[in-house]
């Protein structure tokens, strides 16, 4: 089913949920991207 604004058929529910989920996952990517980071650096000083 799509949208459709002359019937009042919206989705802007599902559409914030998504973004949202959208959202945590970007910023679930950048922190394991600083973490893994984090870990190459101590473990190249360590040697």
């Amino acid at each position: 089913m799509a949208e459709n604004p002359a019937k009042g058929i919206f989705f802007a529910q599902e559409i914030h949920a998504l973004q949202k989920e959208k959202l945590v996952l970007q910023t679930r990517r950048e922190l394991r991207k600083t973490r893994i980071r984090r870990l190459l650096v101590e473990k190249a000083q360590a040697l």
